[in-house]
């Protein structure tokens, strides 16, 4: 069987045709162990190596382009990751060496919770002291940055100073 005679996703051992959910599942625990070894070392692995990598450990290749499928691929990789309380293992995956990404929407969007919203702006004058006195209320307390307990109003370490 020729090259272009090979399904899109095949397993070598027998050139079988294969779905993607087969070939990313059988991808996966490989990617995520790549991505691991990468960051174990603070290191990262362009797409291209993982691609390769994922590929030969796993006995599954596919004849489509590796930017066609590696954000699919990474989106597991991240889960898995957050599953092993390991988030943020995709950004150890690069394009090319030296090119850093931001972390995909979703990704950031599994790892980190929302932001509450702003409150609307109070109309009245009372109702603007009201949210003044809150927002010093909630504002974080000072810390000594030699000890770090919390310093008094007057601004002075009683333990430091």
């Amino acid at each position: 069987m020729g090259r272009s005679d090979l399904p899109t996703i095949y397993r070598v051992s027998d050139t079988k045709p294969l779905t993607w959910g087969d070939a990313m599942k059988a991808w996966t625990p490989r990617a995520v162990a790549a991505v691991l070894d990468a960051a174990s070392l603070n290191d990262t692995i362009t797409y291209a190596e993982l691609a390769e990598r994922v590929q030969s450990e796993a006995g599954v290749r596919t004849s489509e382009p590796v930017d066609s499928w590696m954000a699919r691929l990474l989106e597991r990789v991240e889960t898995e990751g957050a599953a092993q309380d390991k988030p943020g293992l995709a950004a150890f995956c690069v394009p090319a060496r030296g090119q850093i990404l931001a972390p995909s929407p979703k990704a950031t969007r599994a790892r980190a919770p929302r932001a509450p919203a702003t409150p609307k702006a109070p109309k009245s004058h009372a109702a603007k002291e009201a949210a003044r006195k809150r927002a010093l209320e909630e504002a974080p307390p000072s810390l000594c940055p030699t000890c770090f307990t919390q310093l008094p109003a007057s601004g002075a370490c009683d333990y430091c100073d």
